[in-house]
């Protein structure tokens, strides 16, 4: 594997000299408590964005309160003006699914606009008693991996659902065991699909995203490795890393090397490459990228400069949210200003609800960027602005 620069977004440098964009920023999605007789939405998140051309869709994860409490699903809007405004209400593409003792937890995790126009869901899917899941908490989550009474994850797997109708009836086509994706299906320069995930991504050459996907990921992963919200830390223990690694998204250079951005617990991002299309990948590397913990969002704009989203400040509440462009992806160090609101606590407090720009995600559609987002993890909320702005 050929060595390279360090990746960096310049932060000290580069951010004082940051442009605010002009942005519309509306609520997609507000977060409600629930009844006694149905379920709430006091928790949103997950949400990322798809677009077949002329329908925007936006998917994400609900539930009641908590941060994948049992009972989360997934769920779809769509709109169809030229604008981004007038959505359609939420629906389920996975409702509410039994578990062991009660409902299990689904996470959105983005749709996938085939050729022929049908769309492909990827819903994440993992169980536990909700008991258990106070335990979890009260343990203090993930940090008490391995201690005495903690309750492991069962069937986790990945639902591939398909839509024949533009996203009015889903039906389930497949499945990948042992993983839970971070982001949808993002093509390399070849076609070829891949599922980021957190230390596995897993690849396709069909175009539909909805078969022939093969095990890729980390090297050194234990046989049997599980990617969800726990088996990736479960994976840094067992491989002796220093740190954890999590989340990851990609962008892919003209030499044909993709290289994996990775979140870790240290607030600069890591990188894994892949010189053979994602067949294999690099130990990964610190890089010089600042970050804030939380889940990014790497690619390439139209006009072939490479971008990363995230909320790069450290140590912040996920806040401000900057769209960072490089020339050569290597120097991230131009920053655009797509939001810097203060944080504010959740009108419905739950686990692990924070952040001001939560787990943004954008795509370009009729000339537009559009950037989707949780607030606190409980409202869905999408930004709106030109394209030309990032000339």
């Amino acid at each position: 594997m050929n060595t390279r620069p360090s990746i960096t977004n310049d932060f000290d440098n580069a951010f004082p000299r940051a442009v605010k964009l002009r942005v519309e920023e509306r609520l997609l999605k507000p977060g409600v408590r629930g009844g006694p007789d149905a379920p709430g939405s006091a928790y949103q998140h997950h949400a990322q964005l798809a677009s077949d051309g002329e329908r925007l869709y936006a998917s994400f994860s609900e539930g009641d309160r908590d941060e994948d409490q049992c009972g989360q699903r997934m769920m779809l809007m769509t709109c169809d003006d030229d604008e981004g405004l007038n959505w359609s209400s939420p629906r389920p593409i996975v409702d509410r699914q039994p578990g062991r003792f009660g409902y299990s937890i689904v996470t959105g995790e983005g749709v996938h606009v085939a050729p022929d126009g049908s769309l492909t869901a990827y819903a994440g899917h993992y169980d536990r008693g909700y008991e258990d899941q106070l335990m979890y908490y009260a343990a203090g989550g993930n940090g008490n991996l391995g201690d005495a009474g903690f309750v492991s994850y069962s069937d986790t797997h990945t639902r591939i659902m398909r839509s024949d109708d533009r996203g009015g009836a889903w039906r389930e086509v497949g499945r990948i065991d042992g993983f839970v994706p971070n982001l949808g299906p993002c093509p390399t320069a070849s076609g070829r699909l891949i599922l980021p995930g957190n230390v596995a991504f897993p690849y396709t050459d069909d175009p539909t995203g909805r078969a022939g996907w093969e095990w890729a990921g980390l090297p050194r992963l234990p046989r049997g490795t599980r990617d969800d919200p726990e088996g990736f830390i479960l994976a840094a223990r067992r491989r002796g890393d220093p740190r954890d690694y999590c989340e990851a998204s990609f962008f892919q250079t003209d030499d044909g090397v993709i290289h994996m951005m990775l979140r870790t617990n240290v607030q600069r991002l890591a990188v894994t490459r892949s010189e053979d299309y994602g067949a294999t990948w690099s130990e990964p590397l610190l890089t010089d990228y600042t970050d804030c913990n939380a889940r990014h969002h790497f690619g390439r704009l139209p006009d072939g400069r490479f971008f990363g989203l995230s909320t790069p400040r450290p140590d912040s509440p996920r806040t401000p949210l900057v769209l960072a462009v490089s020339e050569d992806g290597e120097r991230f160090d131009r920053h655009f200003i797509i939001g810097d609101a203060p944080n504010r606590l959740a009108r419905v407090p739950g686990v692990h609800k924070y952040g001001r720009y939560g787990y943004p995600q954008m795509i370009v559609h009729r000339g537009h960027a559009y950037v989707i987002y949780s607030i606190n993890k409980e409202d869905i909320a999408l930004a709106r602005f030109e394209m030309d702005a990032l000339s």
